[in-house]
């Protein structure tokens, strides 16, 4: 098996060929899977793009200034439609999203399926503030590490309980 560099102005592995292990390196010499595209340092800078046959952008994998991870997609005028950012904002526009399901309904449409719970946790970790969890029709709302909900049943009720006793109905 041969190996195949191409080199540039500041780059003497622009383009590399691992024949023996059958990868592909971009500004790498040693690729560690079928394909690496590395970067030139911790810039603003966009490593990988698809465009489309006018030449608008439709999706790139960029590095922030301190080196952070981003994936963004564009519509076909080239707005950013979609951004995941692995150190700041994250964004979907122009669409739904779905969750356990390949043709949501509403902005954020969530299928658990027949079981299981839907949280929204408002802290992080064991102690945050609120739970919205849906469990056979009812609404949950109050705090993982007290006994104190309201409920919002399927019955168009609503109750109030601390721990196991029911406290009010209404």
């Amino acid at each position: 098996d041969v190996d195949f560099r191409v080199e540039s102005n500041g780059n003497t592995h622009m383009l590399f060929v691992d024949g023996s292990n059958d990868r592909v390196g971009i500004g790498d010499s040693a690729p560690d899977f079928d394909l690496v595209i590395k970067g030139g340092g911790n810039t603003n800078e966009n490593l990988f793009a698809c465009k489309d046959s006018d030449g608008t952008k439709m999706v790139s994998v960029e590095q922030d200034s301190s080196g952070n991870g981003r994936l963004l997609a564009f519509d076909t005028s080239g707005n950013n439609d979609v951004l995941i950012h692995t150190n700041g904002n994250s964004f979907f526009n122009g669409g739904n999203v779905g969750i356990g399901t390949t043709s949501p309904s509403g902005k954020l449409d969530i299928v658990t399926g027949t079981t299981g719970n839907v949280l929204i946790d408002a802290e992080g970790g064991s102690n945050f503030h609120a739970k919205i969890v849906s469990d056979q029709g009812d609404l949950v709302v109050g705090t993982r590490n007290t006994s104190a909900d309201t409920i919002l049943t399927s019955q168009r009720r609503t109750l109030f309980k601390t721990g196991s006793s029911e406290t009010e109905r209404m």
